[in-house]
């Protein structure tokens, strides 16, 4: 799979040097392996896994621009058509994560609804299968 991947993103073109698993060209902490099964471009730092601060209402569904209902907040991933992907939540860094949400994406952008953002905790979306 990943040896049919590699080429297919310009890899050994761009950085010949790079086309490890384990290498990261793009410098964006995500390793070649991840940013294949994360669907994002290994060339480009801007394309990885992340949660972004607005929406962009051109990039959502419309089900993802409807209004919150009351107590409820919105965290915006940035995400890739067809991959799925989980909110994580944990009060501290030194304890233990919680998926809050699971979502599959259908645009670039997928809206994440929850019932309490937390001021003191810590959030950080992952790849689900």
């Amino acid at each position: 799979m990943y040896g049919e991947w590699m080429p297919s993103t310009g890899l050994p073109g761009q950085y010949p040097d790079a086309c490890g698993e384990s290498d990261d060209p793009d410098q964006d902490g995500m390793g070649n392996y991840a940013e294949m099964l994360a669907g994002t471009d290994p060339v480009d730092p801007a394309s990885l896994l992340v949660l972004e601060s607005v929406p962009r209402p051109e990039d959502l569904t419309e089900e993802d621009r409807t209004p919150l209902g009351e107590g409820q907040h919105a965290l915006f991933i940035r995400s890739v058509p067809g991959k799925c992907y989980g909110l994580q939540t944990t009060a501290s860094l030194r304890g233990a994560w919680t998926t809050d949400s699971v979502v599959t994406a259908s645009t670039t952008q997928k809206r994440v609804v929850v019932d309490r953002l937390w001021p003191e905790a810590f959030y950080r979306v992952i790849l689900a299968q």
